[in-house]
């Protein structure tokens, strides 16, 4: 049986790990933090948890891509449900910002804060959307040798 050592924890070495140890390595994970998981994670001040996202769940079809590779069904782990609000914003002036699940709340929000903010809003909205298409073909590549070229 054939050997690997991943070094880190996070998304991408739990992922490695798993596809490798699948295909019948034997795999060995080192994570320098006391739990792995990377932005998955949590941590804990003065009795509170927190998550260290919430950003690791914005696209949930590159999670259900991996489950059905695992030959697994993601609803059999857990289950979603939108929240209103998706979170809450804690400010030290004591100030508290909910951000509505629904896109028109969030133009909402930005508006109150800021006047013609939705402008900007939708200018980054454009971008990552633009960035979301370039990073997808590097995303479902095939990775099944060390001597891919990167093009």
């Amino acid at each position: 049986m054939k050997k690997v050592i991943i070094i880190g924890g996070g998304f991408g070495g739990l992922t490695v790990a798993s596809f490798l140890a699948k295909a019948g390595y034997s795999v060995k994970l080192f994570e320098k933090n006391s739990q792995i998981g990377g932005r998955a994670s949590t941590y804990n001040v003065d009795g509170f948890l927190f998550d260290k996202g919430p950003s690791w769940y914005l696209m949930p079809e590159i999670f259900e891509r991996y489950f059905k590779k695992m030959d697994r069904n993601l609803s059999d782990y857990y289950k979603l449900e939108r929240l209103n609000p998706n979170y809450r914003l804690f400010f030290e002036d004591g100030d508290i910002v909910d951000i509505p699940s629904e896109i028109e709340g969030i133009y909402n929000v930005f508006e109150k804060i800021e006047k013609g903010s939705t402008k900007k809003l939708d200018e980054y909205l454009k971008n990552a959307a633009y960035q979301d298409n370039l990073i997808e073909p590097i995303l479902y590549k095939s990775y099944d040798s060390p001597k891919i070229l990167w093009i």
